[in-house]
């Protein structure tokens, strides 16, 4: 069975980044986690189970799984607690084929074909960087290393010039990889596409027929596009 994850965690009193702080945070809670729950519920035609890693469970619907979120990585601030995700300790705790979801993220059609993939590993490729924290896909502890060889204190100074927490971890530690292409990606060309740079940019704001997920990459959000007729239509 596929465990399709998601995070949510209460920001009060976390070191955030500057873009992080554009968002209103108290604003992404349980409503974007239900209404995630049902968009993969409508679009994912395989067993799944929905799960949220969270620290708050009030008001998430029936149904979802909750597992309570550790605190490993909590003080760096931005999502590097997330990288615990990668862990060898997600096999038992979660199960054996995992996928880890931004809840701002919009699905728009069926993922089937994403997620049910064979590879150990599939990290969503953004437009303009190598990897995405929006999406992975993975064999729960296939590459434990991730986290093993995450040190708290050096590890984040050493990926400092990447964009990102974990993701810039993830392009730092797993570079060479994802260029040799040991490490498998989908982006664009599986209908999963950047609102900013996809749909803002290249196609006037419209949702292209064939995509299947928007991903709202930093500091946007789908709350903040009350108007966007295809945003309304599937965000619910």
């Amino acid at each position: 069975m596929i465990k399709f994850c998601v995070f949510k965690w209460n920001p009060e009193g976390l070191d955030l980044l500057p873009s992080q702080k554009i968002v209103d945070y108290a604003a992404i809670g349980a409503g974007h986690v239900n209404r995630m729950r049902n968009m993969v519920d409508r679009h994912l035609h395989v067993e799944h189970e929905f799960i949220c890693i969270t620290d708050d469970p009030t008001g998430l619907d029936p149904g979802i799984t909750i597992i309570p979120l550790w605190n490993d990585c909590a003080d760096l601030g931005g999502c590097y607690r997330r990288l615990k995700f990668w862990s060898s300790d997600m096999k038992t705790l979660i199960g054996d084929r995992i996928v880890q979801c931004d809840i701002d993220t919009v699905i728009t059609g069926d993922i089937t074909h994403i997620v049910t993939r064979q590879e150990p590993v599939l990290l969503y490729k953004h437009p303009q960087h190598i990897c995405n924290g929006g999406m992975w896909v993975m064999d729960a502890g296939c590459r434990s290393d991730v986290w093993d060889n995450f040190d708290p204190e050096t590890s984040p100074e050493l990926s400092k010039n990447e964009i990102g927490t974990d993701q810039g971890w993830l392009k730092y530690y797993l570079r060479d990889d994802l260029l040799s292409g040991k490490i498998k990606t989908f982006g664009r060309e599986s209908g999963v596409m950047d609102m900013r740079i996809d749909i803002l940019g290249n196609n006037g704001g419209e949702l292209p027929a064939d995509c299947c997920m928007v991903s709202f990459a930093g500091p946007r959000d789908p709350s903040q596009y009350p108007d966007v007729g295809w945003i309304n239509e599937h965000w619910r």
